[in-house]
Parts: C-alpha cells; sequence; structure tokens
C-alpha cells in the first residue's frame, strides 16, 4: 500500500501516487464506477473537508457560542423555561408522571416477584 495516500493529503500526492490511489479505487469501488477527473474531484473535496475540520475553533467563535449559552439562559430564566423552551411547570409534569410511572413498574415488579416466593413456598409445603 502507498503511504502516500493515507499520510498526504492529494494536493501533495505525486502523478505516480495518483495512479497508484485510482487503479485501488477502481478495484474496490465502493461508491460506483468514477472517470478519473470525477475521482480527482471527488478526493480533493474530501481532503479539503477534512483539512477545515483539522483546523482548530477560533477563539472568537467559541466566545460567541458562550455568550450564547449564557443569554439563553438568562432569557429562559427569565421566562420560566428550560433551556430548550418548554415550560418549567411542564417539565415537572413529565418527570413526576415519569417517576410516577416507574413507581408502578417496580411495585409490579415486586408483587410479581412475591407471589412467584409464595408459590414456591407453598409448593414446597
Amino acid at each position: 500500500m502507498n503511504l502516500n495516500i493515507v499520510n498526504k493529503f492529494c494536493w501533495e500526492w505525486d502523478k505516480q501516487t495518483w495512479r497508484n490511489a485510482y487503479e485501488q479505487y477502481c478495484r474496490h469501488n465502493m461508491f460506483g464506477e468514477k472517470t478519473k477527473r470525477e475521482y480527482y474531484d471527488w478526493v480533493y473535496a474530501n481532503h479539503k473537508r477534512l483539512e477545515e475540520l483539522q483546523k482548530p475553533t477560533p477563539p472568537e467563535l467559541l466566545q460567541q457560542w458562550t455568550e450564547g449559552h449564557k443569554a439563553a439562559k438568562a432569557w429562559a430564566k427569565k421566562h420560566g423555561c428550560d433551556i430548550n423552551g418548554r415550560l418549567l411547570c411542564d417539565v415537572r409534569a413529565e418527570n413526576d408522571e415519569r417517576s410516577a410511572k416507574e413507581i408502578a413498574a417496580n411495585a409490579e415488579d415486586m408483587a410479581f416477584e412475591s407471589l412467584q416466593r409464595l408459590d414456591n413456598l407453598n409448593k414446597k409445603d
């Protein structure tokens, strides 16, 4: 395997590396048949995307996100909502309902287990 394909971006490849990469793609083309030009454009776009993903997030953008999150929390608190915009009374009701259902399910399980134990005790006598 040619390590230039794995370790370098496509704009750093030489002509032989491009040939090897295209031949390898043609042998194992999981993404359908492509001409050399289509393959070049596809690889180039993927490598550009990967290069963009490797760049760190700019500090200005991180600061904007932090300020936006703080503003959203303040707005939610002012309007009696959670961060997703749902009213807190609705969220509490959902949590209470969920808790009641969980308690009922646990009680049902315990009752069933108790009945099984009683049956086993009765069978032994």
